[in-house]
């Protein structure tokens, strides 16, 4: 029998099964990447928030914060944006990866009817 015959011959169920593993498989690393992404946001705004925290000396003469005018109101509203933004963020992790368990965490397979 030649390749074309084979694939005639093919089930409908072998053909969903394998166009359901693709679409699987590229649903599942979309999901990945997205995790992947958000994490990354995250560790973005956890350095803004130590860099705009670090208020240690440049010298022994110089403090950070009296350098270059200082504006305390303009300094917390910074932090408070990116502590906000950060919040945020990390919901949305939290929201991305409870999505990523709930679609593609390994589940046990049922046999017979299904209890839903």
């Amino acid at each position: 029998m030649n390749k074309f015959q084979s694939v005639l011959k093919q089930s409908s169920k072998d053909i969903k099964e394998n166009r359901a593993r693709i679409a699987s498989e590229n649903a599942k690393d979309a999901a990945e990447e997205l995790v992947r992404s958000i994490r990354k946001e995250v560790r973005a705004l956890e350095s803004d928030l130590d860099r705009l925290t670090d208020l240690n000396r440049d010298s022994e003469l110089s403090l950070k914060v009296l350098k270059d005018d200082f504006d305390a109101s303009k300094w917390i509203m910074q932090i408070q944006i990116c502590k906000v933004r950060l919040a945020n963020k990390r919901i949305e992790l939290a929201l991305a990866e409870e999505t990523y368990t709930e679609w593609f965490g390994e589940t046990e397979e049922k046999s017979g009817k299904s209890g839903k």
